[in-house]
């Protein structure tokens, strides 16, 4: 005769054993998921720039257009920046909202032809214009209490480059959580571009807080040789071989 303790045991075992089965499965699943629905997915890449230090992530900003230039593989690229500060709102009649915000980036025209944005009010526009800026729905939410933020005013004060003045343009849904983006607001590069910081220039290859990316025409490839061409036209041999 078993003691009632041991089936308890046992029983209590198999469950624990169980869970975390399925806990380490949803795991893995969800980490090699990671955005697996942006549209033709295998074909874009985010640059990347190995030397003496390592692997980084973070590119000049000349990167993207001069690689759009010249090389025919690449259907599109955009250069996005980390853009740092406090947002406020600015409607009339309504209480200001004001707040730090970490996930809000710059970039380039090219940034929704990489990046889906699934819009519920407005559309996207190539980011070509200043003075626009398109946000999620929670944020519309938090700063002017409703989704349908079009045409609403924003200010954010950028930790490097001031007092921006932006106007809603568009409200998609929130990011997913499986994605290395989770940005809530896109605003354009030419918002800062030409600013009073004289190195805010997009020919400037030492400003290069920069992530790059690119999407090839499908079957295409970057042979090493182009890209060894490519590192030694604009930034020389000597430097890709130290």
């Amino acid at each position: 005769f078993r003691s009632p303790l041991y089936f308890f045991l046992n029983i209590f075992g198999l469950s624990i054993g169980v869970a975390a089965c399925s806990l380490l499965i949803h795991y893995a699943t969800f980490e090699s998921n990671y955005d697996a629905y942006i549209s033709n997915v295998q074909n874009k890449y985010r640059i990347l720039v190995r030397d003496e230090g390592g692997i980084s992530a973070n590119t000049p900003v000349p990167v993207h257009s001069l690689m759009k230039e010249d090389f025919a593989q690449i259907k599109s690229a955009t250069a996005i920046r980390l853009a740092v500060g406090v947002m406020r709102s600015n409607s009339t009649g309504k209480p200001m909202v004001s707040d730090d915000e970490t996930n809000v980036v710059s970039a380039t025209k090219g940034y929704f032809d990489i990046f889906d944005a699934d819009f519920i009010y407005g559309k996207s526009a190539p980011l070509t214009e200043p003075g626009k800026i398109y946000i999620s729905k929670d944020l519309a939410v938090k700063y002017f209490g409703k989704p349908d933020a079009v045409g609403e005013s924003l200010t954010f004060f950028e930790s490097n480059f001031g007092q921006i003045d932006l106007t809603v343009s568009g409200v998609y849904q929130n990011p997913r959580p499986d994605t290395h983006l989770p940005e809530h607001g896109v605003f354009a590069m030419k918002n800062i571009e030409g600013s009073q910081n004289p190195w805010a220039t997009m020919d400037n290859w030492g400003w290069n807080e920069f992530y790059t990316y690119v999407e090839l025409n499908d079957n295409a490839r970057l042979t090493q040789e182009e890209r060894n061409d490519f590192i030694d036209k604009y930034i020389g041999k000597e430097n890709r071989e130290r």
